[in-house]
């Protein structure tokens, strides 16, 4: 009776471990190698950029016969300029001086609505914060935002974010200007919104 019982329970704890541990060529099958999957997956990159800087070789833009401080040319429609021209050679405007002319026509019918960033803010944006930073498409704009000018015609969209926690608080101003990719875009979500109505109106 006691050889019963032993047996029993060697025969027991055999069964548990075999249900517990399952056989380790499963393990094999998966094909684990972790210096593959550290090869695949690069190590994080972290790159610093200095935007403090002068900025060098800096061009004077004429936009139809008028200079136009610190104006940034594909922030502008392109369909609407006829002629693009550089001329080489420093210039000196209110006691600045640049490398050269960049001179810009628009056709004929299109009249540009220059405005600086800080203008367009005031004008369009209602906000009181006094930390602002404007983003325009992907690009953060690091420039003084009384000198930076765009093309109000060519602006989109705007979304004004306020960025507020323990550390930080500053309205963040991003401008979508009226590139094809932008405007696809737009349209894409005004066609999603009437469909997600059309669904809610038949519940």
């Amino acid at each position: 009776m006691k050889n019963l019982l032993i047996a029993s329970a060697v025969l027991l704890s055999t069964v548990c471990f075999g249900q517990t541990q399952p056989p380790f060529e499963k393990y094999d099958q998966l094909n684990l190698n972790p210096s593959i999957a550290l090869e695949e997956n690069p190590p994080l990159q972290v790159i610093y950029t200095d935007t403090s800087g002068k900025k060098m070789n800096k061009m004077a833009i004429f936009v139809n016969g008028v200079f136009i401080s610190d104006y940034v040319a594909k922030h502008t429609n392109p369909k609407v300029m006829a002629k693009f021209s550089v001329e080489k050679g420093d210039v000196e405007i209110d006691n600045v001086m640049y490398t050269g002319k960049v001179l810009i026509e628009t056709i004929a019918d299109y009249k540009p609505s220059f405005i600086s960033l800080n203008d367009f803010k005031e004008k369009h944006i209602d906000t009181k914060g006094k930390s602002i930073l404007f983003q325009i498409d992907d690009e953060i704009v690091h420039d003084d935002y009384d000198k930076y000018i765009i093309d109000e015609n060519y602006i989109l969209k705007a979304v004004v974010e306020n960025v507020k926690n323990k550390k930080l608080n500053f309205t963040l101003i991003k401008l979508s200007t009226r590139s094809e990719k932008n405007i696809k875009d737009s349209k894409k979500i005004m066609i999603r919104g009437r469909e997600e109505l059309a669904i809610n109106d038949t519940l």
